[in-house]
């Protein structure tokens, strides 16, 4: 969970909710996203608000000056046994299913422990990944939160923790810390605490609320931009901030993003190009550009059967198989979904209006042809196509 800021009792009926969804180390976070938003209103890149509270798959892809990450020390409940565990694998290129009932524990592991073993392997790394993604969110303050009690081994961390996997570097800095003693008053939920009220002499705006002048960065901007590399770098961002905002649409419904919600949204594409060091007259005329495009898209009849909900649509969808050197690749796919009993597989494009989109098109064909190899087991015919968000157009590609 990545925390902004929120009230004790909402924090508290958070980790209640996590606490009821989690069956052992898994958690389905698709199922723990749609009881949130029973809970808390959505958070909005353009709100005037500067407090949020995300979960961190809600947090992929935004940065905030400052991030908190509590209960560090919590561990995941106990896993349930499933009364039957299985896992796909390949054999001389045929698909094979090793399946197992479930065994009581006994001094000789059978395949049902080795298929567990696996699977608990497979949540760790994600767990790795995902306090990865929550801690690289921040770009000024990060506050990590957890406590230690004092075991029979020492000071350690409870097993299976985020705070384990974070012991090698925060070790020495629990080591120093003052030790808080155990009392019977002690509060028992996050729902009960009742911060200390602190009273100012007299109601002030913070100094650095009342600059009206940013302050300059420190490397030299004009020597930066007058790089070919720089100017590459800024069309990279801006088809990486393009995405992210294709993402948060595809996730919602078209009726809710006006052109006014769009073009509310200037002032954060300005700062997020601002702070990857960009000029600013060539931010604006590139967030100028984003706005328009996106306008393009929501307004197009393509895209509102692009986007359409589909049973088997998928966002942003991310997959890992061994390319010609058997060394393991990621793909990742802007939109995918099955209709009409075809597979379609669809990749967001931003260009300037001056490129030739034919010409863009082939130039992605061999990037959509891996995509649709990912999918052949599935027996579909494939289709692959480009959405040019410039234009609100989709342009279908022939299956090599």
């Amino acid at each position: 969970t990545l925390i902004s800021a929120g009230d004790n009792r909402d924090v508290q009926a958070f980790f209640d909710l996590v606490e009821k969804l989690a069956l052992g180390n898994a958690l389905d976070f698709t199922q723990l996203d749609t009881a949130m938003q029973k809970l808390y209103a959505k958070p909005d890149i353009d709100a005037n608000d500067k407090l949020q509270f995300l979960t961190i798959h809600g947090a992929k892809g935004l940065e905030f000056d400052c991030v908190i990450l509590p209960a560090l020390n919590r561990p995941p409940r106990n896993p349930d046994s499933p009364l039957m565990l299985w896992e796909e694998l390949q054999i001389d290129g045929t698909p094979h299913l090793l399946a197992a009932p479930y065994a009581k524990k006994s001094k000789n592991a059978g395949i049902y422990d080795y298929i567990k073993q696996l699977e608990t392997a497979r949540i760790n790394n994600e767990t790795a990944r995902l306090l990865y993604v929550a801690a690289t969110r921040t770009m000024r303050k990060l506050h990590l939160i957890g406590t230690v009690k004092f075991n029979e081994n020492g000071l350690a961390p409870a097993k299976r923790t985020l705070l384990e996997l974070l012991w090698l570097k925060l070790g020495a800095e629990f080591a120093n810390a003052e030790t808080l003693t155990n009392n019977k008053q002690q509060i028992q939920k996050l729902s009960e605490f009742t911060p200390k009220l602190m009273r100012l002499l007299a109601p002030a705006e913070p100094e650095i609320l009342s600059q009206t002048e940013s302050k300059k960065p420190r490397f030299n901007v004009q020597t930066a931009n007058k790089s070919p590399q720089n100017t590459a770098n800024l069309a990279a961002d801006c088809g990486m901030l393009a995405h992210l905002y294709m993402e948060m649409i595809a996730t919602s419904n078209l009726s809710e993003w006006p052109a006014s919600r769009i073009n509310a949204c200037m002032p954060a594409m300005r700062f997020w190009l601002l702070q990857k060091a960009h000029a600013e007259k060539d931010v604006n005329v590139q967030v100028a550009n984003i706005v328009k495009a996106l306008i393009k898209t929501t307004t197009s009849p393509q895209s509102a059967w692009m986007l359409a909900h589909r049973p088997s649509r998928q966002v942003e969808l991310s997959i890992s198989a061994l390319d010609e050197n058997a060394e393991a690749q990621e793909h990742r796919i802007d939109l995918t979904f099955i209709d009409n009993n075809e597979r379609w597989i669809i990749d967001y494009k931003l260009t300037s209006t001056e490129q030739n989109v034919n010409t863009t098109a082939a130039l992605y064909k061999p990037q959509l042809d891996r995509y649709a190899s990912l999918f052949t087991h599935e027996n579909l015919p494939i289709k692959k196509a480009i959405f040019v968000l410039n234009l609100g157009e989709l342009m279908e590609l022939q299956l090599t």
